[in-house]
């Protein structure tokens, strides 16, 4: 729809301001604020085409979920549909028709990293770094050796164990999105780390902006099918993928 420079947007969030940075300044790329909210509503009426609720692909709505400013009630709604309740799946559709798009302002997400790599033509890398989990553990000091004839002496502390995260890195490239594990490998990234995203390196790799936005029906599939190849990524084991499943590992991807 529109197009902007390496200066951002009035209206930007912090990824779209760094994932611009990629590239050498007042170079011309395509407005991934206004594509990927053209690409929200060309994937609603996707999935309102479709009359069943267990045809609609799980990961599509799971997309659309993360997308989308009412995504917690209409998880609820979606989950009581598949129930069989016949009053949650029309209240689903409804809702889905009404919904926000909720990538605008401050907050970025999934489908604007999509949306960078297939209208700029880009790659780059996204690093994570998952919040650090604690756990009490119980610590008992070991005994003296038995030739001692000592007694052992047991003692308990709760000392709070913080477990150092593994870092994440996912490749976005235009058709595929996948784990990467070696750091050399990519030329740009963003790292997500409590929830806020960092620029850590580029800037010296000229976009290739497509012709047209999602206005074409070739380029939003592209973006679908770009958007969707994480599946294989995200190592979810056979028979537990699920909306809820796909939607907490999309959510990984979003901060300020």
């Amino acid at each position: 729809m529109g197009a902007c420079t390496a200066k951002p947007p009035v209206l930007s969030n912090g990824l779209c301001r760094h994932m611009i940075k990629f590239s050498p300044p007042k170079t011309f790329m395509l407005d991934v604020i206004n594509e990927d909210m053209l690409a929200f509503e060309k994937l609603r009426q996707r999935i309102l085409a479709v009359k069943k609720m267990n045809a609609i692909p799980q990961f599509d709505v799971a997309l659309f979920l993360s997308m989308s400013k009412q995504c917690r009630r209409l998880m609820t709604l979606y989950t009581e549909g598949m129930g069989g309740s016949g009053k949650a799946t029309d209240m689903f559709r409804t809702l889905i028709s009404r919904s926000h798009y909720r990538f605008r302002d401050y907050f970025g997400g999934y489908s604007q990293m999509v949306s960078h790599v297939v209208l700029n033509q880009v790659d780059f890398c996204v690093s994570i770094v998952p919040r650090a989990k604690s756990s009490d553990d119980e610590d008992s000091s070991s005994s003296d050796d038995e030739d001692d004839g000592k007694k052992r002496r047991k003692t308990r502390k709760n000392k709070k164990v913080v477990k150092k995260p593994k870092m994440l890195r996912y490749m976005f490239t235009p058709g595929a999105v996948f784990k990467s594990p070696d750091q050399s490998f990519h030329k740009n990234e963003v790292r997500l780390a409590g929830g806020r995203f960092t620029f850590m390196k580029g800037g010296a790799e000229e976009a290739k902006p497509k012709d047209e936005g999602y206005c074409n029906d070739k380029t939003f599939n592209l973006w679908l099918v770009t958007a969707r190849s994480i599946k294989v990524a995200l190592e979810i084991p056979a028979g537990k993928e699920g909306v809820d499943v796909y939607g907490g590992c999309l959510m990984q991807f979003e901060g300020v």
